[in-house]
């Protein structure tokens, strides 16, 4: 858990008026999280760019030495990790399912023959 004081959980609220005049794009987990569950999101670099811009959002609002610059740098350094590790498991599950298509199909001569 990357956001354990739950700074960015919900959405901002709409009274606090200078921050949506600053911040033109607002988002929070809560509202991500809704999205994962509508599956709203098309692909993994959509759901990563909406938490880039939760993390760009608070260091622009923020001072810099504000524990909500703070902890959305953490989060936005982890996303680079979690990204890539994601990369390389949805890569290894692409490479299984084509091998395992492959392998059942060497001893069916009708269905090979047409790929000779």
């Amino acid at each position: 858990r990357r956001d354990p004081l739950r700074l960015f959980a919900e959405p901002v609220p709409s009274d606090i008026e200078e921050y949506h005049k600053v911040i033109k794009e607002p988002v929070d987990f809560q509202t991500m999280r809704k999205k994962v569950l509508a599956s709203e999101y098309s692909s993994l670099g959509a759901f990563i760019n909406d938490a880039r811009r939760l993390c760009i959002n608070a260091c622009v609002f923020n001072a810099a030495d504000s524990l909500y610059a703070k902890t959305a740098k953490q989060i936005f350094d982890s996303l680079i990790v979690m990204q890539k590790r994601a990369q390389s498991w949805i890569l290894a599950l692409k490479n299984a399912h084509a091998t395992s298509f492959i392998l059942e199909h060497v001893g069916d001569d009708n269905e090979s023959s047409a790929f000779r």
